[in-house]
């Protein structure tokens, strides 16, 4: 590990619950993994701590820390490492869960602008991202979520929805904006401003279109 850390730093976690008899086989597939990432460009060290569960079980977990998010996307998809996952799952791990840290994501994502954007900026663009989002989820699940119970639908339809938005359509409308998002010219505020009211209302247009209503959902004709 080094001493300091680089601003786009990005942690990826791994979680896993063995038996306290695989400990030990565990641990040594833990050290093969992080002998491979040693090589791998991007990677700075990693965190392995432990939590005693009941019925004998053992929760694993490992921080993996890289320079940056091409490193860390590189290694989660490299051959040898999803080699050693597959060796884990079907020998000894009972549950296992990974991802990206999501402190580490926001700061990427935030280092990637000169200024921290204004909040009516990004208002803007989550609106943007959230109106086609719930939208089109309104419009495919009326044969499947539309059959559960309205809480659970609500559940359900607000955590695909929370998932679509923050981790698919703002960080990628957040990259097509970035100049929008810092720029201070009055001009290319209302130009930016305007293409995405401008997006809404042609989305606005599409949703309230009846041939659109009946591809989406054969139900409605």
């Amino acid at each position: 590990m080094t001493g300091s850390q680089p601003s786009e730093q990005f942690d990826y976690l791994i979680q896993a619950q063995v038996r306290q008899a695989d400990l030990i086989a565990c641990k040594r597939l833990q050290d093969s993994l992080q002998q491979a990432a040693l090589h791998s460009k991007g990677y700075l060290g990693q965190e392995t701590f432990y939590r005693q569960l009941e019925d004998g079980f053992i929760e694993y977990n490992v921080r993996l820390r890289f320079s940056d998010i091409q490193s860390c996307l590189a290694w989660i998809d490299s051959p040898i490492r999803r080699r050693y996952l597959h060796q884990a799952e079907s020998r000894f791990v009972l549950q296992f869960r990974s991802g990206i840290h999501e402190p580490s994501f926001d700061l990427w994502l935030t280092s990637q602008l000169p200024d921290p954007p204004p909040i009516w900026k990004m208002n803007l663009l989550v609106w943007l991202a959230l109106y086609p989002s719930v939208m089109l989820l309104s419009l495919i699940s009326v044969d499947s979520l539309g059959r559960l119970p309205s809480a659970l639908n609500v559940l359900a339809s607000t955590a695909i929805t929370v998932a679509l938005t923050g981790w698919l359509f703002v960080p990628r409308l957040a990259r097509v904006y970035r100049g929008w998002l810092v720029t201070q010219s009055q001009r290319l505020n209302l130009a930016g401003s305007g293409s995405i009211l401008a997006l809404l209302m042609v989305c606005y247009a599409m949703f309230s279109a009846p041939n659109v209503l009946n591809l989406m959902n054969p139900s409605v004709r």
